[in-house]
């Protein structure tokens, strides 16, 4: 905020999309048509550079930016919050470990349409977790169907991983409803079925755009893979969340990877010492072994979170022009992996201590960043 522009690699582009968009659309300036047209097709990474279009139409460039920066700035650390509020209430300290997630390298990379995709990601999640258990009505739909529409228009990447964690919430409520037999199985497959028919219709022209944003790309590609041994290293130092330097800035980072890994051994041996003392007991009423086992969120969390991992390690990370799928990918898993943490049964102490461990990380980044900006 206290510079002028904020300094990174594609912003600045983002800035002359936005006035080119601007001298064709409104002032309709015969120069730019002569090397420039708006490309007809709908394609993604459209959001920031609307938002921005719209903005210098009021306000110089370098204002329409801070904007956008303290929309996001401001915007993902809420937007996380709910989410933790929706998914385990008891358990909102969890919500301040997304702050050094604000400042990621997509943020300093310029790549605001990716944050935009994750803040909208975010918004989407919450809002159908808040309304999937009821009759959904034609407004609901309606606002479901914009918030996947933006999503897709903001990243194609986060677009498909949002759809993937909307189908596992599906999958794993109906495997824990037939389990538990809480309703007879014909009402669970006609709910399970009513609940696809909800998603398919909110997101069937995304998808639709999405099929052919790839049939329509050409075949011949320059597809690059990282290694194994190299993402793993990747998740070990939460590649994502370094900008500048890997080696200054891994030494912070490194720490939130120790800490997430610290809060599920704690989570285990929570439950082991909890299913120890009920053995010691001899407790046999189901309703107390239920309370033992995790909750519904935890498994959906943690099966989005296995999928998410396979894709990290099987998909190309450059397709042509597009680039850094991997780190895309492990962005997204590592915040629902906090929020997956979210939902373990541990000290309120624990989580004081992971939130301010958190929150002395994301300190360290930004007293590093705060010279280079």
């Amino acid at each position: 905020i206290s510079t002028r522009f904020f300094p990174s690699m594609d912003g600045a582009s983002h800035l002359a999309n936005s006035n080119i968009i601007n001298q064709l659309v409104f002032n309709h300036n015969s120069l730019f048509q002569q090397f420039f047209m708006i490309n007809p097709e709908p394609v993604p990474n459209w959001t920031s550079h609307l938002l921005i279009s719209l903005l210098t139409l009021v306000m110089p460039a370098f204002l329409a930016e801070k904007i956008l920066i303290i929309l996001l700035l401001t915007g993902i650390p809420f937007a996380f919050r709910d989410l933790i509020h929706k998914i385990a209430p008891k358990r909102m300290i969890f919500s301040f470990l997304v702050f050094p997630f604000t400042h990621s390298m997509f943020f300093f990379f310029g790549f605001f349409n990716f944050c935009i995709a994750i803040l909208l990601f975010l918004i989407t999640l919450t809002y159908w977790l808040k309304h999937e258990g009821y009759q959904l009505q034609v407004k609901q739909v309606i606002i479901l169907a914009l918030l996947i529409a933006l999503t897709y228009f903001s990243h194609i990447v986060i677009f498909g991983t949002l759809l993937i964690a909307i189908a596992f919430h599906l999958v794993t409520g109906t495997i824990m409803s037939l389990l538990h037999k809480t309703k007879e199985f014909r009402h669970i497959l006609v709910q399970l079925l009513q609940k696809s028919l909800v998603v398919l219709i909110s997101s069937v022209i995304p998808l639709l755009l999405f099929i052919y944003f790839f049939y329509s790309r050409p075949g011949t590609r320059e597809i690059t893979y990282i290694s194994k041994h190299e993402l793993l290293n990747f998740l070990v130092s939460v590649r994502p969340l370094i900008s500048l330097n890997p080696v200054m800035e891994g030494k912070h980072t490194t720490i939130l990877a120790y800490l997430l890994i610290a809060v599920v051994i704690a989570g285990i041996i929570g439950f082991i010492i909890r299913a120890a003392k009920k053995i010691m007991h001899k407790t046999t009423a189901s309703e107390e072994k239920d309370q033992l086992l995790p909750g519904f969120h935890f498994w959906w969390l943690l099966s989005t979170m296995f999928f998410l991992l396979l894709l990290y390690f099987y998909l190309p990370d450059a397709y042509g022009t597009a680039s850094y799928t991997n780190l895309r990918i492990g962005f997204v898993f590592f915040l629902l992996a906090i929020a997956w943490l979210s939902t373990f049964r541990i000290a309120w102490y624990l989580g004081l201590l992971a939130a301010i461990a958190g929150l002395y990380v994301n300190t360290m980044l930004i007293r590093y960043y705060a010279p280079n900006i």
